[in-house]
This record gives structure tokens, sequence and C-alpha cells, in this order.
């Protein structure tokens, strides 16, 4: 059995090459039969080949061909790709054009100016990652065309020049001076309009040109980009007003009632920036947060006010604050009361860690400033706990006075209230005196929880 499977294997591998290729003649009359009909020219560079494709043999043959752009005199564009045959018998017949790529011919160069002006608008696109935001050069190069992939795609060759950091030299401030060619690829929105964006760089060669011992500290032009990214973030949240703070106390009392008026992120977010330490900000930008800085953020307001429900409909307007525990470390937690009452799920917390920001020195010592959240040490500057549990969400939201879950009496007193009206079908003076005893019932209650007894 195994000869025979060998035997019919040679049979079909002979056969197969006993066949008989496609013409050049034939091949352009494909092309122009069920490729492209319009082409005005068709190269077939190469000899083809035959090859298995999911176990068929085909024969394939590429080709080039040019067609004219319809309302665009003297605009073709270029497709390359291949022929494909299928195997019928001692010859093959047209099965598939696979298509490799293709470029416009006969477009007009970009503008210049408009590509000059895209890259000082993106230079961290246009040179390399390691380029400081130093004085460099972008020139067209015209020794060679740009490469038309379509209407809103070029391929334009230059020539840049940028600086470096010595890489791995312990001398700090030298630099490296580069010299490069290659292509920037640029696109547009519209087929007509102008460019708005560069999307990549290849085909670069590098030369080195010079060094020479710079100023140390120079951002890349990649850093500056995201610094400005950063700060126009920044510019774009709404103006808080912060006061003045005398002590951790008032600061982080005035973080817990901002918490629970805002229920929008730009708000939050802020008045969150608005008492940060000034060590969380990049140095020399305008109000552009470190990286980690910034990730604590969107962390402390995912917690806020992406859960189940935001911070202020878990909260009350006057919290339980417990700081004795934490006073010598600046943190200051704070609690709903109704987390207090007995049966009541969960608990909603929320704690600030402050301290006062340092502003510089006086005879050589340290001068404290304003009191900061400070978000990088330890902990993090804020730390929130919500009920996510939907029943016991739903139970914090049945009070008709939000409020009245905000005192562990006037709980009870609730809860007592409604028994009390369910009971008598509504009727006033019994309920009047329902409710009078459940005063007095929730007041036992609180005298329980506190350890306090109670009659």
């Amino acid at each position: 059995m195994r000869y025979a499977l060998l035997t019919l294997s040679l049979v079909l591998a002979s056969s197969a090459a006993a066949q008989t290729p496609p013409s050049d003649a034939q091949i352009r009359a494909d092309v122009r039969e069920h490729v492209f009909p319009n082409a005005t020219s068709i190269d077939i560079p190469g000899e083809g080949r035959r090859e298995l494709n999911r176990g068929v043999y085909i024969f394939r043959r590429s080709i080039t061909a040019r067609s004219p752009v319809p309302g665009m005199d003297g605009v073709e564009v270029e497709s390359w790709g291949g022929m494909v045959y299928d195997s019928h018998g001692s010859s093959y017949a047209f099965s598939d054009f696979w298509p490799a790529d293709s470029r416009l011919l006969g477009m007009p160069d970009p503008p210049g100016d408009e590509i000059r002006a895209l890259v000082d608008a993106e230079p961290s696109k246009a040179y390399s990652f390691d380029a400081l935001d130093l004085p460099r050069t972008v020139t067209i190069r015209e020794d060679e065309e740009p490469t038309w992939h379509d209407f809103r795609n070029v391929s334009v060759p230059v020539r840049i020049t940028y600086s470096e950091y010595v890489k791995g030299n312990p001398r700090p401030g030298e630099m490296v001076d580069f010299e490069a060619t290659g292509e920037l690829r640029l696109q547009r929105e519209t087929e007509d309009g102008s460019w708005t964006s560069i999307l990549t760089r290849s085909h670069f060669e590098v030369e080195e040109v010079g060094r020479r011992i710079g100023e140390t500290g120079v951002r890349t032009l990649r850093e500056r980009a995201a610094v400005g990214g950063a700060e126009a973030y920044a510019a774009s949240l709404p103006a808080v007003e912060v006061p003045e703070f005398q002590s951790g106390e008032a600061l982080a009392d005035f973080l817990y009632s901002v918490f629970v008026r805002t229920t929008d992120e730009p708000t939050l977010e802020a008045y969150l920036r608005a008492t940060m330490a000034s060590g969380e900000f990049i140095g020399g930008s305008d109000g552009a947060l470190t990286i980690n800085a910034q990730q604590w953020l969107d962390g402390v307001i995912q917690k806020a006010l992406r859960g189940a429900t935001p911070f202020a409909a878990q909260f009350c307007q006057r919290p339980v604050r417990s700081n004795e525990s934490h006073h010598q470390d600046n943190e200051f937690a704070y609690s709903s009361k109704f987390a207090l009452v007995d049966g009541a799920p969960g608990i909603a917390a929320v704690s600030f860690l402050v301290r006062q920001d340092e502003a510089g020195y006086r005879n050589g010592r340290p001068v404290a400033g304003g009191w900061k959240l400070i978000p990088s040490l330890g902990r993090g500057g804020v730390r929130v706990w919500l009920e996510d549990d939907a029943n016991a969400i739903a139970w914090l939201q049945s009070f008709d006075d939000p409020e009245s879950v905000c005192t562990t009496a006037g709980q009870a007193t609730q809860a007592a209230a409604q028994e009390a009206t369910e009971a008598t079908g509504g009727a006033t003076d019994r309920a009047r005196g329902a409710v009078d005893g459940a005063v007095q019932e929730g007041r036992r209650r609180l005298g329980r929880i506190f350890g306090r007894g109670g009659n």
C-alpha cells in the first residue's frame, strides 16, 4: 500500500510538471477580462511558479498593471499582485487575482509648507524615539518622488537632523548629532484636503555627524508631546476654587464635602488636582501630573463615581470622623452613620492622607507650605469603600428622607414609624402615637449600640 501511494504521488507530480503554463499573451488577456479591464499597460516580470495551495496545484504569476483614474487627466493607479491559475488536465485556467499593493502615479507633490508645519506640530512622530527637544531640521528630498498609496495617504522622502544624549556615557549632557534619510507617511481626512497627521516613519538610514557637550535635563520630543497632552487635558477641566487650609483636619473636611456634593468626574478630578502636593506634578509643566499620580487619580475616581452608585448616594452631609488612631500620620477617616446601625448592610467610608507641602528653604532648612494631599505615600492620598451589593443599595435608597438614615436614632424612628403606619392602615391619631413610641425605641436602640443601655 505504501508503494502504491508513492507511485500515485509520483504520477501526480509528473502530470503537474507536464502541464503548460499560461503564456504572457493569455495572462494579459485574462488581466483585461477579469481584473483591470481599462489597463493601459501590463508588465509580467519573472517566470512564475507552480505551487501547492490547499492540496491542489496552482500556477501563480506576478503582474503590474496601470489603469487611468476616471475624471483625473494624467493620473493612473498602478497595481501589482499575482494572477492565479488552477490545474485543469494538461493546462491551467484563470482562477483569481491576489492583490499585493497599489499606488497612484501622476499626482502633484504635497505642498512643502504643509509638510513642514505638520512635522513642527507632531515632531515626536517624525524624529527618532530619543530625539531631544533641541533645534532640528526637516528637508524634503527632491531626488525621489513621493509615493501615493491612495488619495489620502502619501509617503514623502525627507532628510532630517536631530540630537540625542549619548547612550551609556557616564558624562551627563554629552550629545550626538544625527542626519537621517527616509520617508514620512502622511494622512488627510478627505481626498483633496490638507494633510492632518503623520502615520509612520520608515526606511530611515541614520548617520552620526558629530558629538558635543550639551545641556542636561532636556526632554525628548516624545516626553514633550506627553507633557503637552497632559497640560491640554488639565486645561480642559472645570475651574474650581480651593481655600488655604490651616490644618490637616480642615483639608480633610473640605475634601469630604467635595466628595459628597460632586457627581461628575471632571469636577472631582479638578478638586483633587487643586489639593495635591506639588511633587505630584511634572516640574516645569502647567498642570501635568506624573504617570503614577495620574494613575492613582484615575483609580480614586473609578471607585468614587463609576460603581453601582456614586459616592454621594451612600454618604451623609455630616459623617462620623475617626482620626484619633491615624493623627500622627495625618490620615483622617470618615464613615456614614448608617453603617453603625444594627442590621445595616456593609460600611461606606473614605480616608484622606494629607501633610504640609514643602515651600522652599529658609536658613538652609525646609519650610512647610500649605496642607496638601499626598497620593504617592504608602496607601495613597484617598481610599474609598462603597457598598456594591444590589440589595444593600436598594435598602439605602428606600428611605423617603435620605438624611434620616444618617443618624442611628433617625433610622430606628423611620423603621418604627413605617411599621406603625402599616399596622393602623394610615389612621392619623394612632400613627402619631406610634411615631412617638418609635422615637423612644430609637433612643433605646442607640443606647444599646453604643453600650450605654437605655430605657
